[in-house]
Parts: C-alpha cells; sequence; structure tokens
C-alpha cells in the first residue's frame, strides 16, 4: 500500500491510501502504449506486460486489512512493511505472474529478488529474518531455472537468449514500476531525468498534473491515466480495524501524459 500525504477539502492532513495493485496497473497502462521511436517496444509484448501488470497482485489480502505502525500509529506504507509479511506477499505475486506463463514468473520473481538484496539491511543483522531471506532466496533461484528451461522449449531458443529476454523484461518491469510510484507516491514539481531501458526520459511536471515527456515515448498522441484510493485523516490510528472502520472518501488522481513542445 502506497500512503501519500494529502489534505482534504477543509485543508486538514489526510493520508490517501493507494493499492499496490492498482499501482501496478497504472503501470501496465503505460507500459502498453510505450515504444514510439527512440524507445524500444516490449518484445515479447503480452508476456512482459503481464508481468508488469501482475507484479503486485500478492498485495491483495493484505490491502484489504492494512496494518498500522504501533508506534506512530500511521498506515503502513509498502515501505515499512517487516520481511515476515513482505516475503509472503512477494511469493504471492510471483505465483500470481507464474499463472501468466515462465517469464512473467521470472520477471516478478527478479524483481522482488532485487528488492530483497537492496533491502538487505533490514534483515541481515536479524538471524530469524536471514534464514527467511536466504530461503526465499534460493526458492526463486531455482523456481527461475525451471521456469526459463520451460521458456527455452515453448519458444525453441537457447538457454543464452532465455537469459537475455528475461533480463531485459526484469529491466522493463522495474521502470514502469518505478514510473508508477513516481507518480503515485507524491506531488511532482520539477522536471527529472531517467534513464529507462532504451533511453533517457525527462519528465516536467506542470500544474493540475500535466507531465512533459521528452523524447515523446509513446504510440498515442497523449495519455490519460489515474489511481484511485482511500483517502482517511492523518491521525494516530490504533490497530487495523480502527484503521478500516475510519471515515473515509474515495479520491481519484489524474495525470496526463503529452509531448514537450520544447522537444
Amino acid at each position: 500500500m502506497i500512503r501519500r500525504d494529502v489534505t482534504d477539502s477543509s485543508g486538514q492532513p489526510a493520508w490517501l491510501l493507494l493499492s499496490q495493485v492498482d499501482h501496478a496497473c497504472l503501470a501496465a497502462r503505460v507500459a502498453e502504449v510505450w515504444g514510439q521511436a527512440p524507445f524500444a517496444t516490449l518484445t515479447p509484448r503480452e508476456e512482459v506486460l503481464a508481468g508488469i501488470r501482475h507484479h503486485d497482485d500478492g498485495w491483495a489480502a493484505w490491502e484489504r486489512r492494512p496494518k498500522v505502525d504501533p508506534r506512530s500509529g500511521r498506515p503502513l506504507d509498502f515501505t515499512e512493511v517487516s520481511i515476515d509479511d513482505w516475503l509472503p506477499i512477494w511469493q504471492n505475486s510471483i505465483d500470481a505472474a507464474a499463472q501468466c506463463g515462465p517469464l512473467p514468473a521470472c520477471m516478478v520473481a527478479g524483481h522482488f529478488t532485487a528488492l530483497l538484496h537492496r533491502f538487505h539491511s533490514r534483515w541481515n543483522q536479524v538471524p530469524a529474518y536471514t534464514q527467511l531471506a536466504m530461503s526465499f532466496l534460493a526458492r526463486q533461484e531455482n523456481a527461475t531455472a525451471a521456469w526459463l528451461r520451460q521458456w527455452c522449449v515453448m519458444h525453441g531458443v537457447t538457454t543464452a537468449h532465455a537469459q537475455a529476454t528475461a533480463a531485459r523484461s526484469l529491466a522493463e518491469l522495474q521502470w514502469f514500476d518505478w514510473l508508477s510510484l513516481w507518480l503515485c507516491c507524491g506531488e511532482r514539481a520539477d522536471a527529472v531525468t531517467f534513464d529507462t531501458p532504451s533511453g533517457r526520459l525527462t519528465i516536467t511536471p506542470q500544474p493540475n498534473r500535466f507531465m512533459l515527456l521528452a523524447p515523446w515515448p509513446l504510440s498515442v498522441p497523449h495519455l490519460e491515466i489515474s489511481a484511485t484510493g482511500r483517502q482517511v485523516a492523518a491521525r494516530e490510528y490504533t490497530s487495523a480495524d480502527d484503521l478500516a472502520q475510519a471515515p473515509a472518501s474515495e479520491v481519484t488522481l489524474r495525470w496526463t501524459l503529452r509531448p514537450d513542445p520544447q522537444d
């Protein structure tokens, strides 16, 4: 779950709670129309899109009753969840991707393996957490090898080709995941240049969440995207039940992506 700082209609602090599942769908919506030159199209398109769209499906059950931080009373953001909650969520996401085929499974397993390595400080000093993490990593390594063999047989390609495809597809997932999170996690005002898997992209925010992109990477003239969340008061919540029962309103964030006329 993404916890975004906002203000309510009376100007009071509030939190907008956005689903990881919906964030992944937003990422996939951009990926669907990605590939205007000089940026590369997704290949194989449907398999890569499936990995992007389903990479956070494992959050669905947790988000129906999200936890709160016992010290601050804040709803837990996805970065704040403990590893013993993280790993089952991630495994469920990998399992969901595996239903779409071996390449989506490889992508999502690789994504969470990379995240676990990145956040090693969260687990490598606690023996119980270290054991959980190492078991998860070993399981994904074995599963990924099997999925790659399966993909080779399905498409009649070499192991080297399958490995290169999986690496490129993982990079695409990581890019669209990051772009969606950049939009969802907070209001943006400053231009940012990103290194995508197939070139550099500059995004210049404008008022009313208009985003100017250069070079233009999409196959459509412009793109409207959105994410809907549950807005609650920014206060100290005593439990998951307290948060679940809190008065809330549905709020939709909308962005418009357009070519930068200065490009």
